[in-house]
């Protein structure tokens, strides 16, 4: 791989694999990478399991980073009770302080040895951290390295949920002691960074209120649309997709009640109404509905775009939950109408009837949807404009394309300013 000297050299560190990849985290950071190699020198380091890890990620990314660095983690260290111990280990620290396994393990002093160990050995010009856990090493950088977070989430948002009351199923002191420890960390990692990126406006709003001085960037997930907008497509069937992670609390209180409210009222109308879950990690309750004919789950999947392609709507009633909903952009660029809350698809910019419809209120959700199913003319019209929203909105070069201009314009400031 041939080096431009011209250009200005970034560390990526992330917590996890970004390989094979179940999550949008791992789609916005792939894209990110992809689009930034294009102007900076990149390195990555990631947290993860052994050699065959590295070397799909070498594949996967090849021309994209000039070095790739497995941070093994000893949590991955061979041996039955080694692992048990470990896993043991961190919950009763979480247990008695409050302090998330995620961020337990991200910041295990092996880890942070090894990054700081390239960080000293390398002209870096900026490291860029994923998620607010990693913001620990700032304070152990040189100053002349540039230091940014890419915070994938911010703990306000999480805070203001639970002080709604909104989770579920959870130990209440717990997960008060977890919030308060994490938004004293983040906060003080926030500190030490010069580059606050977020993936939207509501995010970079709350912490504009205590950290005015920062570069604040706001970087929704991009994509490369073109495989989707340009995939060939036939009139779907009257079909109810829902897609998204199916682990996630937040998802699993949404199904429910598309499973037990939504479903039902549309079925009255159209008793043969196919529905489809897809996404990974579906839970048990949810697989044991599976027939294969009226009611597919599919956990995950390599290519989501049959199954997205072949949805007639998409209904994303979430009451509650935090970032920005990737899944809706492709969704959209797929000319699939979504029908979802407030919470769901405020992020996205859509205009309610006109790319798409936004609302809080259920009957309204089913009368909508019984609108589209009745009107294929009204389909065809919010498809195409959602078509085009999302095409101005959430490329490559809208979004990432930004962020890397952007950045280029701060390492170019001697000050940083």
């Amino acid at each position: 791989m041939l080096v431009d000297i011209t250009k200005k050299k970034i560390l990526i560190v992330f917590p996890s694999p970004l390989f094979p990849v179940e999550g949008m985290s791992q789609v916005r950071t792939i894209e990110q990478i992809t689009r930034l190699s294009k102007d900076f020198i990149l390195d990555l380091a990631f947290i993860g399991r052994d050699n065959k890890e590295l070397q799909l990620h070498k594949e996967k990314l090849l021309g994209i980073c000039e070095n790739i660095v497995l941070l093994n983690h000893p949590k991955f260290e061979k041996g039955t009770l080694t692992r048990i111990f470990r896993t043991l280990y961190f919950k009763l620290i979480y247990k008695r302080k409050g302090k998330p396994i995620e961020y337990q393990v991200s910041t295990h002093p092996a880890v942070l040895k090894k990054i700081l160990r390239l960080c000293n050995e390398n002209a870096f010009d900026l490291i860029l951290v994923h998620y607010w856990h990693l913001g620990i090493i700032f304070s152990k950088l040189s100053k002349s390295i540039l230091k940014a977070i890419d915070t994938h989430y911010v703990v306000q948002e999480n805070l203001e949920v639970f002080n709604k009351g909104l989770y579920e199923n959870v130990n209440n002191n717990l997960l008060k002691r977890e919030l308060g420890f994490s938004l004293e960390r983040q906060n003080e990692y926030f500190y030490e960074a010069d580059i606050l990126i977020f993936n939207s406006e509501k995010q970079a709003e709350i912490i504009k209120k205590i950290f005015p001085e920062k570069h604040l960037i706001v970087t929704p997930n991009g994509q490369p649309l073109d495989k989707f907008l340009n995939y060939s497509q036939t009139e779907p069937e009257q079909s109810l997709l829902f897609y998204g992670s199916l682990s996630n609390q937040f998802n699993k209180k949404a199904l429910k009640l598309l499973i037990h409210q939504i479903i039902p009222s549309l079925r009255k109308v159209y008793p043969a109404l196919k529905v489809i879950f897809l996404g990974a990690r579906p839970p048990e309750w949810l697989q044991r509905m599976h027939n294969g004919r009226d009611f597919t789950v599919t956990g995950f999947v390599e290519d989501i775009r049959p199954f997205i392609a072949g949805s007639y709507l998409s209904v994303l009633p979430l009451s509650t939950a935090s970032g920005f909903r990737g899944r809706a952009i492709e969704l959209m660029a797929l000319g699939v109408p979504v029908i979802g809350t407030h919470n769901a698809l405020d992020s996205i910019g859509i205009t309610t009837g006109v790319d798409g419809y936004i609302t809080d209120d259920v009957n309204e959700m089913i009368k909508l949807a019984l609108d589209l199913f009745q009107d294929r003319e009204l389909r065809h019209h919010i498809s195409l404009n959602a078509k085009k929203l999302v095409s101005e909105k959430y490329s490559i070069e809208a979004t990432f394309g930004k962020l890397s201009g952007t950045i280029q314009n701060i390492l170019n400031n001697p000050d940083h300013g």
